[in-house]
């Protein structure tokens, strides 16, 4: 399937932020589809929305 660097690989939406909740599991955002690791690649430009867990050292 072919599609642009910033619209979902699965549905064609425009991806405005990415989800991750783990290691496997991404979702595309706002449209809410999971997508893979491969295809978050992809992604270029759309950022982890999700505010980092890491503590700044």
């Amino acid at each position: 399937m072919s599609h642009d660097a910033n619209t979902c690989p699965n549905c064609g939406e425009p991806v405005l932020f990415v989800s991750t909740a783990g290691p496997g599991d991404h979702r595309a955002g706002p449209c809410g589809c999971q997508i893979g690791y491969w295809r978050l690649m992809d992604l270029d430009d759309v950022v982890d929305s999700r505010p980092s867990t890491v503590p700044a050292r």
